[in-house]
């Protein structure tokens, strides 16, 4: 509002009361930074009402919305500081803040950069745009990007931890910890660089300081806990008591750890799990495992309780050699032998697929690591032309409709449209030969019931497969694929297919191709 404008809204009463606009705005400030960000809300919103022509308190507002998750609502909030003001450098940030948090990682980098144009020394956007560099694979501008933030605050351990991600993105693990360890120093209390380095020494093989530093992953990703009122078990006697081992992430990563209720069995303990509903009926075959029920039901009266990944720290067993890896996971009888009917048609080896994850968590940064790791089916073409194989989809989701774009003679057979839970699908893996799989569930499904396994993982591979192997400890059946090319798979693919025209048909267990 100009002055003009000023006076003739005075004369008709209609100036708004700047003094309770300047009030109601401090007030928000300080709710804001003592974490009460629903009052910080209602504050900003009732200040503008008053006058919504004020871009400071759009980007108030914004930052309340996104401490409450409320990312959409963050996202209008700052545009309509930036249509306010154009030169706003915070909220251009805070538009590429929500950009990355939404896996709009272009557009992310476009707000970030226009910021810096505004203001070169804000060094927060410096790191903010390493970071959404990163997720495009632009590596070698990401860390450029966090250097300059450092060079604007040497103090910066945001920058640290952002220059760590792209480091280790692209293969420079060592380069990667120092990182991650100099943001730790100057901020100690820093949870996602304690998580980041968490999972840097598990892909090292640090296993003893790998587990002990991602218990911050609670901090660091927002991950429900605790969730159960029983008490935490830290390896107290447990004998006679009752224990509830709780998934805490993704599917995979539940088939993966659930072989530590084994040992916590031996210890006399009665082991109760509750998994993901679709996982319920296959993992009551796992010894150890009393009772498995599913997530949002009643839970029965326990001692203790203990999220899966904090398993190998608290039973002092760190290293993969420490944890069941024969078979633990078994498919139904019954189950197998209708799918043993079913595929009996079939000729010559029978090879299972899946060509590409889905992500459910909901948190930050997933919608990437999904795209990283998953390829499109038509990338499988000169696979699928082998002669003599039988191939089979175990792809599940929007990606196995890829299969009506491959030609009739070489589609795989898809099996996976009427298949309600992983118990189903164990049954399908325990009637082929193989299974070809990127980074998803199957792959540990198929890896946890001994079957032979290639997994084809992405360059920046998770921390499970360590690092410069194509075998894993964690599962003896399973052979990697690896990327030697961010985001390449025609190399992977040439492997794989080098692979299966050459050796058979015990190819399973022999060494990748080189």
């Amino acid at each position: 509002m100009n002055r003009k404008q000023r006076r003739a809204a005075g004369k008709t009463g209609t100036l708004p009361a700047q003094p309770q606009i300047d009030t109601l705005n401090s007030q928000g400030i300080v709710y804001g930074r003592s974490g009460h960000h629903e009052q910080a809300m209602e504050t900003f919103r009732h200040s503008l009402l008053l006058d919504p022509k004020q871009p400071r308190t759009w980007y108030n507002l914004g930052k309340s919305f996104g401490a409450l998750n409320r990312k959409r609502d963050a996202k209008d909030a700052f545009a309509k500081a930036v249509a306010l003001n154009p030169k706003y450098a915070e909220a251009h940030n805070g538009l590429g803040w929500c950009a990355v948090d939404m896996g709009l990682f272009q557009d992310a980098v476009d707000s970030f950069r226009r910021s810096i144009t505004l203001h070169p020394h804000y060094a927060e956007v410096h790191a903010n745009l390493g970071n959404a560099l990163k997720h495009l694979g632009h590596l070698d501008e990401s860390i450029a990007a966090c250097q300059d933030a450092i060079r604007l605050n040497p103090n910066f351990a945001d920058a640290y931890n952002s220059m760590g991600g792209a480091l280790e993105y692209g293969g420079k693990l060592d380069e990667a910890i120092a990182a991650y360890k100099q943001a730790c120093l100057l901020a100690p209390h820093h949870a996602s660089a304690h998580a980041n380095l968490a999972l840097a020494y598990l892909k090292d093989g640090q296993f003893q300081k790998g587990w002990e530093d991602y218990e911050w992953r609670w901090q660091a990703n927002a991950l429900p806990f605790p969730r159960y009122p029983h008490t935490l078990w830290n390896g107290e006697n447990i004998a006679g008591k009752t224990l509830l081992l709780w998934a805490e992430q993704g599917l995979g990563d539940t088939l993966h750890f659930i072989r530590y209720a084994a040992l916590i069995a031996a210890l006399g303990a009665r082991v109760i799990a509750v998994v993901q509903p679709s996982l319920v009926r296959l993992l009551q075959s796992v010894p150890g495992i009393e009772s498995v029920i599913p997530e949002g039901s009643p839970i029965p009266n326990c001692d203790y309780h203990l999220p899966l990944l904090s398993a190998p720290r608290v039973l002092g067993r760190p290293l993969p050699e420490h944890a069941p890896n024969n078979p633990y996971i078994a498919a139904d009888s019954d189950d197998v032998a209708h799918w043993q009917r079913k595929l009996s048609s079939l000729s010559g080896p029978k090879v299972g697929l899946v060509w590409a994850g889905n992500s459910h968590l909901g948190l930050k940064n997933n919608d990437s690591v999904d795209r990283r790791r998953s390829l499109h089916l038509q990338k499988m073409r000169s696979i699928l032309q082998n002669p003599g194989i039988s191939f089979i989809s175990l792809q599940l989701d929007e990606p196995a409709k890829q299969i009506a774009e491959i030609e009739e003679q070489y589609r795989p057979l898809d099996v996976m449209s009427d298949i309600s839970d992983f118990s189903e699908t164990a049954a399908i893996v325990a009637c082929l030969d193989l299974v070809i799989s990127v980074d998803t569930s199957v792959a540990h499904l198929a890896g946890a019931m001994g079957k032979p396994v290639w997994l084809l993982s992405r360059f920046d591979g998770c921390w499970r497969w360590l690092r410069d192997r194509d075998d894993s400890p964690w599962y003896p059946s399973m052979t990697l694929f690896r990327q030697t090319q961010w985001g390449e798979w025609d190399d992977v693919i040439t492997r794989v297919q080098n692979r299966l025209s050459t050796t058979a048909p015990d190819y399973a267990f022999l060494p990748p191709a080189k």
